[in-house]
């Protein structure tokens, strides 16, 4: 008999299920099948190259996808559904940004690039020769009061004119990122160095090195992310410390970070995406690949427009609805959670804390987001224990996930035998 010590071990029932796909897993679709688009002259174009970056716009509440790819600038104001052609078709973009009724876009010609302006929503561009900054620039960004470009070579460049004139700013030397996140700019450099403004580019405070050259920034609360070809680093004191966050990452050239609610999302070079979570002011250890639907691609960018996801790759764009709130937990964690033996051999025990008459699903996951076994069971109030099998299951790195009352919890482990 099964003693009240709140121990499920009604696993007998656990379903070995290969692939079934986790009710927390993000479902990624493609939303422009083979880039069908729609050019200013209503001609279809057939479009399949690197996405470079991506951003969204806001016009009076009303929100545009834009795409800076390997053969010109696009932009869908309704999902997807429909994008228009908005560059000259065959030149490379490399970004696109807005400040008012302007926007800013970088154009690559061979070695060289160029800052160009449209006022007219993308229909029609211009290039002030006069007006052109003295090195090549990788991405622009703005907090809609300025617009400030990233120099590969010797740091910053601020516009407060609408792109009319430039003023080379001496910090982050060899840029490598550059965000805008609210009214804040980060800079990040190639020697993994972080640079903060919160007055509009006038004065910058060095945020600490991080882990390795930073290729994304992203901010929740008193947690700086920095992304970089060595994985995830973060901070939670301001620079003074900053720690590494891999576990779980195979993939660990990370592109480009999200925050939604207390999800963190970050995509990588070649193993899709990938889902952690933050709890009060710490970001928690494990992350779980959240590729269903997208696979191992290499995602370039990602961003956020009405409340869907978006992932750029190497010849399309996929969104996908984040449902739900995603914690990894670690020792000591606001929930206790805790998984025995590790390596586990032909069964690991799970530990966690319930409220009674609960509705919980256990799943193990391996490394492409597969479910490869779950089940579901009540919980009690207390320490819930539970047995699950894993005789059937391949040797490998998994991920145990404990979802309930709308929150996903997990715990990176390995079977060997």
């Amino acid at each position: 008999m099964i003693s009240r010590l709140h121990t499920i071990s009604v696993f007998m029932l656990f379903v070995i299920a290969m692939p079934l796909l986790a009710q927390q897993q993000l479902q990624w679709q493609p939303i422009n099948t083979a880039w069908s688009l729609r050019d200013p002259y209503n001609i279809t174009t057939r479009v399949t190259a690197p996405i470079n970056r991506m951003y969204v716009s806001n016009t009076n509440g009303n929100q545009t996808l834009w795409v800076a790819g390997k053969s010109g600038l696009y932009r869908t104001a309704n999902n997807g559904f429909a994008w228009d052609s908005v560059g000259k078709s065959g030149t490379e973009y490399l970004a696109v940004t807005q400040r008012g009724n302007s926007y800013f876009a970088i154009m690559k010609i061979g070695e060289s690039t160029y800052v160009i302006r449209s006022t007219d929503n993308g229909v029609t561009w211009e290039m002030n020769p006069n007006a052109q900054i003295s090195e090549a620039v990788t991405n622009i960004v703005s907090n809609g009061r300025v617009v400030m470009a990233c120099g590969v070579n010797n740091g910053l460049y601020k516009s407060t004119d609408d792109g009319n004139t430039w003023r080379f700013v001496d910090v982050a030397r060899y840029c490598t990122a550059l965000e805008a996140i609210g009214t804040s700019f980060y800079a990040g450099t190639n020697d993994g160095f972080v640079f903060r403004s919160t007055d509009d580019g006038a004065t910058w405070t060095n945020v600490g090195c991080s882990c390795n050259a930073v290729t994304c920034i992203a901010v929740k609360d008193n947690v700086v992310m920095a992304g970089s070809p060595g994985g995830v680093c973060a901070t939670t004191d301001n620079g003074a410390t900053w720690k590494s966050y891999n576990n779980g990452l195979d993939a660990q050239y990370i592109t480009s970070i999200i925050v939604v609610g207390n999800n963190v999302y970050a995509s990588s070079a070649g193993r899709g995406v990938y889902r952690s979570g933050i709890l009060g002011n710490s970001i928690l250890a494990t992350w779980v690949p959240n590729n269903i639907g997208l696979g191992n691609l290499m995602v370039s960018d990602m961003v956020l427009m009405n409340n869907r996801l978006y992932a750029g790759t190497q010849n399309q764009v996929y969104a996908a609805n984040p449902e739900g709130t995603f914690v990894s937990v670690e020792d000591g964690a606001e929930v206790a959670l805790a998984l025995t033996p590790n390596p586990a051999t032909f069964q690991a025990n799970v530990s966690f804390t319930g409220t009674a008459s609960t509705n919980a699903t256990v799943s193990v996951v391996d490394v492409l987001g597969r479910i490869v076994a779950t089940n579901s069971v009540v919980t009690t109030d207390g320490v819930n224990n539970v047995a699950v099998p894993v005789a059937q299951i391949e040797n490998g790195t998994y991920t145990m996930l404990i979802s309930m009352n709308g929150v996903t919890y997990s715990r990176q482990f390995v079977i060997a035998r």
